[in-house]
C-alpha cells in the first residue's frame, strides 16, 4: 500500500494548553462528560470541518464500489487538552480518489464532514480531533465513513476513545496493555533532565515523549508524531522500530520555554497480551556533565547525566546517559568506585552489574559476541569500550568517555 500520511489542517503541532492543577477538567464544575454525545460534539476541534445537522450517516455503498478500511486504531487513550489521531488505511476498489470522511460521535445529533481531496485511492490518511481540556474522564466512540470522489461510501468503522486527565511529574502510568495510549505531563516552569523509569516486561512496547508535537526521546528512533499509527502485531515488533520488552530508562532534556505540558505515547504492541508501566520524574536541576561517545567510527558529543538505578540502588551507581541529537549511550548500573575496571554484562544476565544500550536510529544491545569494559577515572568520570553483536545480527562497536 502506498503510505500517504495527509495531515489535515494548516498545522499538526500538538494542541496543549497550559494549566494548573487547579485548572483540571476533573475540579471544573464545568467539564463535559464524554457520554454527552452532544455536549462534546460541540466542543471536538476538526481541522476544515463541516457540521452537518442530521444525526443520521449517509447509507453505505455496495462493498463492491465502497472504499474499504483496511486498518485503524480501534482502541486508543488520550488526555484532555491533546489533539487525537487516527490514522486509516483506506483503499478505494475502483480506483477513485479518497475524497473525505464522516465522522460522529456515537449518539450525537450532528456529525461532521472533513473534506481530504487527496491524489490517491489507496493511502494512510491521519485525521486529527482536538480534545479540549473541558473534557472529563470517560469514554466515547467515534463513528468514521469515508467517501470517494465518485460518491462511494464506506461501511462503519467505530474508534474507541478512553480520555483522561492530564497529570503532574513524579507520576506512575500503568496500562494492562495493547493499542495506543497518550498522556500529557503538567511539567511546570523549571528546566532540567527528567527521566523516564519503565518496565514493558517481555513483551515489547514502544514509547515516545512529544513536546509541542516534536521527538524529545523515547525507546526507539526519533518518530514524527503524526505518523503514529495502530502499534504492530507483538510477534512483528523489533527493537530496530523502537519495541522493547525490559525494565529500563531514558532521559530526555526539557525546555519550559517550549511549552509546559509533555506528551508521552506507549504503543503497546497488539496480539500478544502485553502490559507496560512507566513512571515519569520531574525535571532534574543538576548540570549534566559531557560525554563523547563513537558508535562504528562516528564520534558524537554530548549531555552527560546519571539518575539513580531504579533496579539496584544500594548495590551499584547511577545509570548514565550520553546523549547527541536523539542518539544515546546508557550505561545501566555505572560502579561506585573511584577507580578500577569492571567487564560489561549481557543484558539478560544482569544482575546489578554494568551493561549497555545504546541508541542509533534504532535501540540496540548485546545478544552475542559480547567484549569490553568500564574504567572509572573518578567517582564521577569514567571511559568504556565495548563491541557486540545484536539481536538483528549485527556487530557494534562503542566506545567513549564522561563525566557526570
Amino acid at each position: 500500500m502506498n503510505k500517504l500520511f495527509l495531515f489535515l489542517g494548516l498545522t499538526m503541532a500538538l494542541v496543549l494548553s497550559n494549566c494548573s492543577s487547579a485548572d483540571k477538567a476533573e475540579d471544573n464544575a464545568d467539564s463535559i462528560s464524554p457520554s454527552n454525545a452532544d455536549a462534546l460534539t460541540e466542543v471536538l476541534v476538526i481541522p476544515n470541518a463541516q457540521v452537518v445537522n442530521s444525526p443520521n450517516l449517509p447509507p453505505s455503498s455496495s462493498p463492491s464500489v465502497a472504499p474499504a478500511v483496511n486498518h485503524v486504531d480501534t482502541n486508543i487513550s488520550y488526555s484532555a487538552g491533546g489533539q487525537i489521531i487516527i490514522p486509516s488505511d483506506v483503499n478505494s476498489p475502483v480506483t477513485a480518489n479518497i475524497a473525505g470522511v464522516y465522522i460522529q460521535v456515537k449518539g450525537a445529533s450532528t456529525y461532521f464532514d472533513v473534506p481530504i481531496n487527496a491524489a490517491t485511492f489507496n493511502g494512510t490518511f491521519s485525521i486529527p480531533v482536538n480534545l479540549p481540556l473541558e473534557v472529563g474522564d470517560g469514554d466515547f466512540i467515534l463513528v468514521l465513513k469515508f467517501y470517494d470522489t465518485n460518491g462511494n461510501i464506506s461501511a462503519i468503522t467505530e474508534v474507541n476513545i478512553h480520555v483522561t486527565q492530564p497529570t503532574n511529574c513524579n507520576t506512575t502510568k500503568v496500562s494492562g496493555g495493547q493499542g495506543l495510549t497518550s498522556n500529557i505531563f503538567q511539567v511546570g516552569n523549571n528546566s532540567g533532565m527528567i527521566t523516564i523509569s519503565y518496565d514493558t516486561f517481555t513483551v515489547k512496547d514502544k514509547i515516545d515523549v512529544f513536546q509541542n508535537g516534536v521527538w524529545l526521546g523515547g525507546t526507539g528512533p526519533s518518530t514524527v508524531r503524526g505518523t503514529l499509527r495502530r502499534p504492530l502485531s507483538c510477534n512483528t515488533a523489533t527493537e530496530a522500530l523502537g519495541y522493547v520488552g525490559q525494565n529500563s530508562q531514558f532521559v530526555f532534556a526539557y525546555n519550559p520555554g517550549a511549552g509546559n505540558n509533555i506528551e508521552v505515547v506507549v504503543s503497546g504492541c497488539e496480539n500478544g497480551g502485553t502490559a507496560w508501566e512507566y513512571t515519569f520524574s520531574c525535571p532534574e536541576t543538576v548540570q549534566p556533565g559531557n560525554g563523547t561517545f563513537i558508535l562504528n567510527g562516528s564520534s558524537f558529543t554530548g549531555i552527560c547525566q546519571g539518575t539513580q538505578s531504579g533496579q539496584c540502588t544500594a548495590e551499584s551507581g547511577k545509570n548514565v546517559t550520553m546523549v547527541n541529537s536523539g542518539r544515546s549511550v546508557i550505561i545501566y548500573n555505572m560502579p561506585l568506585a573511584s577507580s578500577g575496571s569492571t567487564p560489561l554484562v549481557y543484558f539478560s544476565n544482569a544482575v546489578c552489574q554494568p551493561y549497555i544500550i545504546v541508541n542509533d536510529n534504532g535501540i540496540y544491545s548485546a545478544r552475542t559476541n559480547l567484549t569490553g569494559s568500564i574504567v572509572k577515572t573518578g567517582a564521577n568520570s569514567f571511559t568504556f569500550s565495548t563491541t557486540f553483536t545484536d539481536y538483528d545480527d549485527i556487530q557494534r562497536s562503542v566506545s567513549g568517555s564522561g563525566t557526570y
